[in-house]
């Protein structure tokens, strides 16, 4: 096997991983606070929750792709949060008698100095700042350095620090399905609700807004109130929409897509044809990555069968065919820029049943989008479409 290049090492799958565990966790953590609580990420840690009585619960959050455990007694993870939340105690931006520190992390935190300071409380706290110091002198390199400035703090304000830190790990459902199972049984749904289904839609939901909460330059926030709200929303529209194949467009998740990278598909191109429109260009792409991702996740759990597919596209490629000999014929000598949008628009505003029931309209325009985007041109708007797109 060929050894990983330096690009592979340092590829982004890691940071994505670390990414998508914040928004776990911020998940879970709404799940279980109490209905005044407020979850930031990235604001006072990876994760923290501000409780109605002023307290405050800070996560350090440290996923891994492997199964080594990101605190170790001499790691940068361990030492520079430990100088965090030290620094903030030192500063009196957070009183350590009014949080509660956690070390997380997906994988298996061994013995060692994160689990000594874990388990430490007032009757060991002495022991456990003699570990801290005796490991601090066993570092070497940058990390010394951060060590030293940790313990060269005031030992009650250390002591202070030390024992409300706690460690959570894969031995305690800090992610995976052991904590999706945790989340959903916080949640309480209603039985006829999928647990999986509410918690794709909550995850989405939830990078969504602290997405455009850093676009506009504000705190990631998300306030227990709004995320009951949307609990209930999710829940409502799933039992009202289970018949339906597929999800609402709103609880479809493509946050963390690059919508502009599709700008030079063909679909897009075909649409240019006959609309300058950048609204329309960016309803076109979401409709088509929408789609696209939910057409993924149904043929993956198998609702539908090869001839529901087949069915579902044939009709919309022949409902096409039809307006579009239509208005070609009918609106000949017209500006073929407008005939163009005319089909377009007639076709996109159709309703076609997928399976037994009525699909999306978004599930609908983004196939039609999709077989716009065929190399072999079978379909397009501009009634001169296959000899304008190369």
């Amino acid at each position: 096997m060929s050894k990983p290049t330096s690009a592979e090492k340092h590829s982004a799958p890691g940071q994505a991983a670390g990414y998508f565990y914040q928004v776990e966790r911020a998940m879970a953590r709404l799940a279980e606070s109490n209905p005044e609580a407020i979850v930031a990420v990235e604001k006072e840690d990876d994760v923290s929750v501000r409780l109605s009585d002023d307290r405050l619960i800070l996560e350090q959050d440290k996923h891994t792709v492997n199964d080594s455990s990101p605190f170790t007694d001499g790691s940068h993870a361990l030492w520079n949060t430990l100088d965090i939340w030290t620094t903030l105690a030192e500063n009196n931006e957070i009183s350590p008698e009014k949080a509660n520190y956690f070390l997380v992390t997906n994988v298996e935190i061994p013995p060692g100095l994160a689990r000594t300071i874990g388990e430490c409380d007032s009757s060991n706290v002495s022991q456990c700042l003699v570990s801290l110091k005796q490991k601090a002198g066993e570092i070497t390199g940058d990390v010394r350095v951060k060590a030293d400035r940790v313990i060269a703090r005031d030992n009650s304000l250390l002591s202070d620090v030390l024992i409300n830190i706690s460690c959570v790990d894969s031995s305690a459902s800090s992610a995976g399905p052991m904590l999706r199972r945790k989340v959903i049984g916080n949640l309480h749904l209603h039985p006829e609700v999928d647990g999986i289904d509410v918690l794709n839609g909550l995850h989405g939901w939830i990078s969504n807004q602290l997405l455009e909460a850093w676009r506009a330059k504000k705190p990631g926030l998300i306030s227990r109130a709004s995320f009951d709200r949307q609990l209930h929303r999710i829940c409502h529209n799933l039992r009202t929409f289970k018949k339906r194949f597929g999800f609402p467009k709103h609880l479809v998740d493509i946050a963390n897509t690059d919508l502009n990278r599709y700008r030079k598909e063909r679909f897009v191109k075909q649409l240019t044809l006959v609309t300058k429109n950048s609204d329309e260009t960016l309803e076109a792409i979401d409709d088509f990555v929408c789609c696209s991702t939910e057409r993924s996740r149904l043929a993956k759990e198998g609702d539908l069968t090869g001839d529901d597919w087949k069915d579902f596209d044939g009709n919309l490629f022949q409902s096409w065919q039809n307006i579009f000999r239509r208005e070609t014929r009918l609106r000949a000598g017209e500006p073929e820029e407008d005939i163009g949008y005319g089909i377009f628009s007639y076709t996109r505003d159709k309703e076609f049943t997928l399976g037994e029931y009525t699909a999306h309209p978004y599930f609908v325009k983004g196939t039609y989008h999709r077989l716009a985007d065929d190399k072999q041109l079978t379909l397009g708007w501009h009634p001169q479409f296959q000899s304008l797109i190369k």
